[in-house]
């Protein structure tokens, strides 16, 4: 059988290479969805139709039903190559079975040995030239339906395509695979050299495959690009790049809604999935859970401005990003757009009447337990105290209260510690200050998630050695603070008033008294320093306490366009005592009545400072116990107000009210506010009396304005497209206004008229046409551009040489070059060359483009060509890694988020006080691993780039051991499994000190350099770093064959290098 078997293998080879890729008789483009479609039917039916050959990759297969149709085609003289990766078994047991049944088949099967999994999911089938991949694991139920649709179900988008520059994508790739010697080994029925069964063909420009080339980056740069909407689907979340450029798109106004797992939200084999989702719901991500029976396993990412789905096997996990075997697809067919849009709405809208998604509830953390000094110990030293708690698997911020009193103070907020991630993983905190003797303290740990839940320890308590000292002189008594544990309720119309701001009565509010500023039709305004309409209430707060803001409010005509306000206070700060939202800044925070996009408005209804359905915002502080300010200014005409609250415990989670036809009032409280007295409260006219409306203007305009009053105008302003430009004191009001800064086009006019009472009015607004410029006929015709040089399909390397030819009618003035799409370099002068350093880019197919931009701004394209980057150390000698893309961590190793690092995240073992370890461990406790590819017989200078937890000498060291390291002559030296190291000390030498962040390598002493590491085997490598000392973080590695052969990269102390990786 298996010279049968090896016999057709070889004639198929032979017919393969021989032929271009079969005709297909009908184009295949199709998605399938298991919610309300038999998708295995669809896949049976392909591989009983095959004839040719049939390849497949997956992580695990447990269906017998399709390994048995496999089984059956390789038993009817189809060539069938499997690739698999037995790592899968020990999760998934029935994968042992379905290979057992493949082998003993007699099928050709090879098995990932190195590096990641291999997450592929897929079947080329070579003879109906169709290729199928997905997320979709061959398990017993990702593929079928039901029976019931969209009730119990996995979530997948199961892609099946013709498309030949696709399909011959995968059968280049896969053979690549199948013939790789050092990360895949022969697993069953194989004899004979490995050969490739197809062409070698270009890879498709839409198609990803890590982790030679990064899922994470391509993702991130269309995140950053997006100009509309971004719907994700996605499984897990363990790496914070897609957070953060998501994040970053919610910040800049981009909607966003997640589809997420719940299951995935509390594994603590995945405890990073949380975090990373409750920042994004904090940062206003609107997400909802899978809320059907089963498992949303899917990986989709929409980008409406581009028109492009993103869809595959990676999660937004490191892993999937550059250790593990995957397929994504970033495509732009219109099609395949068209049908996840719908797909995606019906999940998120549960437009079929069934409840597919139901909105995310963030959970709050473990309490913390396990105190030490244990709770009621006595006799502890007074000296210098650490706290230390086991805090689970969830909170990552801590507030702690420590004092004496039996209800503890305050003393350290948002002390950002991470989660406990192991049963011997305590958190600490070290007393700034020393003890009084003879002293019963106490203190507990309020424990807080990254979506600000939390959850408090008991109270704690320990008492310390030695004689009660006499006691101090009572402190001076500080100001009052509200009433114990009372919330701040404020009446808006109580205020003190600037501007257009107006009091008026109304039966439905608070007081019978709402503040409002009437609709002008003015635009929406940023946040000002000095703003032109704003009003202030008075309030006592206490300080260090959470408080969550509320406003009741009101919009004009019921419309989201007259619904928002800017939200400001005299001592503002966030949990960490910064000042935020201050009074006399531009930074304040919003409250917007329409609680999403498309939620509308009705009536009163109570709002707070979040954005999004059932989205709380940030919460409140304040520096000092004692009387502060808060200021309302308008950010949307058309508002009103009449009531405002702080809350600290009753509306803590939960608004007084509805957010549509509200009609709760609450009774003042903690407020200082008074109401006025009657007097004057007829509002003053005013006018624009020229220029007229919809005439053009330039330069400098006058403006002239009438305005009158039952008792006297004090002032009239004039408003440009809402903002205040100028104030006039005395009739007659006109002003000289300066067209030149605004730019051409419609803009507003409006004048204010302000009276002795401070009672507003304004003018109705005037439209006119600002034209400053003189334009000649404009040019319409796009420039033309072309690359010349590489050609298409050519393989290239170090520093390529990229030339475009340009022309236009009028004058071409840059040229840009995209390189997959994102804009890399510009040259604005013939002849156009770009020196491309294509060491910055993944071995592989990338695409090349031209955009030539003329005189009047109109764009060109030239053809994409692919071309093949094919880089080796000798190319691109330097490895430079970042601890922030580690593969794994064990212990205590954590990675911890600081924004002086590189990638924005460094490697942390927290420092607990232990003994230094002398000598390297054969499976040390605490580590992580770091991969890359090295050049057999170089040598290479090893440098760290450390910072020593409290600049303190004994928290600077670890060991490096590898996994294919030898000296100079051949013999291995450091390996892992060994006892073997070489060591790493921050500090120079004896004496020397540290100083934040410093780069060292292997060698001790003052100027003194290490041995250098030499490799037996070209490609993969393993470095993994154990812990020597505790209290040390790493953030760069450096393994340098010649640019810091003989220097660092920078200096040992107080080092702001950040280099770029290049693995």
């Amino acid at each position: 059988m298996r010279l049968k078997q090896l016999s057709l293998v070889g004639i198929f080879v032979a017919l393969i290479s021989a032929l271009p890729a079969p005709a297909r008789a009908q184009a295949v483009e199709r998605l399938c969805d298991p919610g309300n479609e038999d998708c295995r039917e669809i896949l049976i039916a392909y591989i009983r139709a095959e004839k040719v050959g049939l390849d497949l990759a997956f992580w695990f297969m447990e269906d017998a039903y399709v390994a048995g149709e496999v089984i059956k085609r390789h038993q009817a003289g189809v060539p069938v190559r499997v690739l698999m990766d037995t790592q899968a078994n020990a999760s998934t047991p029935r994968n042992i079975d379905r290979l057992a049944e493949l082998q003993a088949a007699g099928i050709p099967m090879r098995e990932k040995v190195t590096g990641g999994i291999l997450h592929w999911k897929m079947m080329l089938f070579a003879g109906q030239n169709i290729v199928e991949f997905s997320g979709a694991n061959f398990s017993s139920d990702a593929w079928l339906y039901s029976g019931s649709p969209y009730t119990n179900y996995v979530d997948e988008a199961i892609y099946f395509t013709s498309d030949t520059s696709v399909v011959n994508s995968f059968r280049t790739k896969f053979d690549d695979l199948w013939i790789n010697t050092t990360g895949y080994a022969n697993y069953a029925n194989i004899s004979g050299p490995l050969v490739r069964n197809y062409g070698v063909f270009p890879k498709d420009p839409e198609l990803n495959f890590p982790p030679l080339e990064s899922f994470a980056d391509r993702s991130v740069n269309h995140y950053n690009l997006e100009q509309q909407k971004l719907d994700v689907i996605i499984y897990r979340i363990t790496d914070q790049r897609h957070t953060n450029a998501v994040i970053a798109a919610a910040q800049r106004g981009i909607p966003v809604r997640l589809l997420s797992e719940p299951l995935q939200y509390r594994d603590p084999k995945r405890l990073w999935h949380s975090w990373n989702i409750d920042r994004l719901y904090m940062a206003g991500v609107q997400i909802r859970d899978r809320a059907h029976a089963g498992l949303n396993h899917q990986k989709l990412t929409l980008l409406h401005s581009q028109g492009m789905s993103v869809l595959g096997s990676s999660n937004w996990t490191s892993p999937s990003d550059n250790s593990q075997e995957e397929h994504n697809y970033f495509t732009t067919k219109p099609h395949l757009f068209t049908w996840l849009v719908d797909h995606f709405e019906r999940k998120w809208n549960n437009s079929t009447g069934i409840a597919e998604s139901a909105p995310f509830t963030p959970l709050p953390p473990d309490a913390a337990t396990a105190p030490s000094p244990a709770s009621g110990a006595q006799g502890v030293a007074a000296t210098t105290v650490t706290l230390k708690w086991h805090a689970g698997y969830w909170a990552h911020n801590y507030d702690i209260y420590f004092g004496t009193s039996p209800q503890p103070p305050l003393l350290a907020a948002d002390q950002m510690l991470g989660p406990s991630q192991s049963t011997i993983d305590y958190k600490q905190f070290t007393i700034p200050t020393a003890l009084q003797a003879g002293t019963t303290y106490y203190w507990r740990i309020v424990s807080k998630t990254m979506a600000n839940k939390t959850a408090s320890s008991e109270v704690f308590s320990f008492s310390t050695e030695g004689s009660t000292p006499p006691p101090p002189p009572p402190p001076p008594p500080p100001p009052p603070p509200p009433p114990d544990g009372s919330d701040i309720v404020l009446h808006a119309g109580k205020g003190t008033r600037f501007g257009a701001w107006q009091m008026e009565s109304d039966s439905t509010a608070a007081s019978g008294v709402k503040m409002r500023q009437p609709d002008a039709g003015a635009p929406k305004l940023k946040a000002s320093a000095a703003p032109a309409n704003y009003f202030e209430l008075t309030f006592n707060a206490e300080a260090g306490v959470a408080y969550r803001l509320w406003v009741r409010g009101l919009a004009d005509n019921n419309s989201w366009r007259n619904d928002s306000a800017f939200v400001q206070f005299s001592g503002s700060v966030d949990s960490g005592g910064t000042p935020v939202w201050r009074i006399g800044t531009t930074t304040a925070t919003e409250v917007s009545l329409e609680e999403c996009s498309s939620c509308g408005v009705s009536n009163w209804g109570w709002q707070d400072n979040g954005w999004g359905a059932g989205v709380l915002g940030p919460l409140v502080y304040f520096a000092t116990t004692g009387t502060h300010t808060i200021r309302v200014q308008t950010r949307e005409d058309g508002f009103a107000i009449d009531q405002i609250v702080l809350s600290r415990s009753t509306y803590l989670s939960s608004a007084p009210g509805p957010n549509k036809d509200d009609n709760t009032i609450l009774a003042e409280q903690g407020g200082g506010g008074s109401t006025p007295p009657p007097g004057d409260t007829t509002t003053p006219t005013a006018q624009i009396s020229s220029p007229s409306n919809g005439a053009t203007v330039s330069g400098t305009t006058n403006v002239a304005v009438t305005a009158g009053d039952n008792v006297a105008v004090s002032r009239v302003e004039l408003l440009v497209d809402g903002a205040q430009i100028a104030s006039d004191s005395s009739a007659p009001y006109e002003f000289s206004w300066s067209t030149t800064s605004l730019v051409d086009g419609t803009h507003t006019l409006q004048a204010r008229a302000v009276d002795s009472s401070n009672n507003v009015g304004l003018s109705s607004t005037v439209s006119v046409t600002v034209k400053n410029t003189v334009t000649s006929p404009s040019d319409t015709t796009a420039p033309t551009a072309q690359i010349t040089s590489p050609s298409s399909g050519a393989t290239v390397s170090g520093t390529a040489n990229v030339a475009v030819s340009a022309s236009d009618n009028v004058a071409v003035s840059r040229v840009e070059l995209l390189l997959d799409g994102v804009l890399v370099a510009t040259d604005s002068a013939a002849p156009y060359q770009f020196a491309w350093d294509t060491s910055g880019t993944t071995n592989g197919s990338h695409t090349l483009r031209a955009r030539a931009v003329d005189s009047s701004n109109n764009t060109g394209l030239s053809d994409i060509i692919t071309v093949t980057v094919s880089n080796t150390a000798t190319t691109s000698e330097e490895i430079v890694l970042w601890t922030a893309n580690a593969v794994g961590r064990v212990g205590n190793w954590q990675l911890v988020s600081d924004a002086t690092a590189a990638g924005g995240l460094r490697m942390h073992h927290p420092d607990a006080g232990g003994a230094k370890i002398t000598t390297a461990a054969a499976a040390p406790a605490n580590y992580f691993e770091v991969t890359f590819n090295g050049v057999a017989g170089k040598p290479y200078r090893i440098w760290l780039r450390g910072k020593a937890e409290a600049n303190y000498w004994a928290n600077d060291s670890v060991f490096l051991q590898f996994d294919g390291s030898v000296d100079s002559g051949g013999a291995n030296i450091w390996r892992i499994g060994t006892t073997s190291a070489a060591e790493y000390n921050l500090e120079e030498a004896s004496g020397f000190g540290v100083s934040e962040w410093g780069w060292q390598d292997n060698g001790w002493g003052a100027g003194v350099l290490g041995p250098l590491v030499y490799f037996k085997t070209t490609g993969p490598q393993t470095l993994r770093i154990q812990t020597r000392e505790d209290g040390l973080s790493i953030d760069q590695i450096v393994l340098s064959p010649s640019k810091y052969l003989s220097s660092a990269p920078g200096p040992t102390k107080n080092d702001n290098t950040i280099l770029g990786k290049t693995q």
